[in-house]
């Protein structure tokens, strides 16, 4: 019997190097992405799963959990995706995070995202060593709003340049256009952080809120290169 050729996965569009649609099924992972390599996950592997339409996580109570693409190292990085989450934020508010860059799992550039009843705050951090500063004051999004379970956002957030490093980031609700202005912007001239890192997504839970556990769901995540 003639053994059927094996045929190489066309090549990603020139300027992405990451980008996942989530169409496969995974149970206990996020397997590998459609570009940029297997997911390296932080937090117990059965919060994780993919189900052809989404990355699951399923976040309990107090936890957190992160999902980065080690094999994508990028300083100037643009990183875009979609995120929502199954019930209404009861106790404080959940958080879901963009990574731009993590130098290592406790070193990173990030933008969290704070979902409130009907309402979103934006924010740019750093960590560094594990403590986590504010690169300025949280935005309350009125283009995200009203921030309702199972309507995802769209958030896109750059880090690009060194020394400093711009930390820029928008979010608007995906069924809208995308907002023409950043909503948060700051420099920032860590010098752990003024070197590629790779991307990802994060997902918390608070240890107060009140109706554990909750699925945050992304999607269609795009990781380019950003203009420095």
């Amino acid at each position: 019997m003639a053994v059927k050729p094996t045929v190489p996965p066309p090549p990603p569009p020139e300027g992405v190097f990451a980008s996942d649609s989530f169409s496969r099924t995974v149970t206990g992972g996020w397997g590998t992405a459609d570009v940029g390599g297997s997911y390296a996950l932080v937090g117990a592997s059965s919060a994780f799963n993919v189900d052809g339409d989404s990355g699951d996580i399923v976040a309990a109570l107090g936890k957190s959990y992160s999902a980065l693409l080690p094999s994508v190292q990028l300083r100037d990085t643009d990183l875009a995706f979609s995120v929502t989450s199954d019930k209404s934020a009861t106790g404080y508010r959940q958080v879901a995070i963009g990574v731009a860059r993590s130098v290592a799992s406790n070193t990173q550039y990030r933008g969290k995202l704070q979902f409130d009843t009907g309402a979103v705050y934006l924010k740019g951090e750093k960590i560094v060593g594990g403590v986590t500063t504010g690169l300025g004051p949280q935005v309350k999004v009125t283009s995200a709003e009203p921030r309702e379970p199972g309507v995802p956002l769209r958030v896109r957030m750059q880090a690009v340049g060194a020394n400093p490093t711009t930390v820029r980031m928008r979010v608007w609700l995906a069924s809208q256009p995308e907002p023409s202005s950043w909503q948060f912007s700051a420099l920032d001239y860590e010098a752990q952080l003024q070197t590629a890192g790779s991307p990802g997504v994060r997902a918390q839970l608070p240890s107060t809120a009140g109706n554990a556990p909750v699925v945050f769901s992304f999607d269609d995540l795009l990781v380019t290169q950003a203009v420095p």
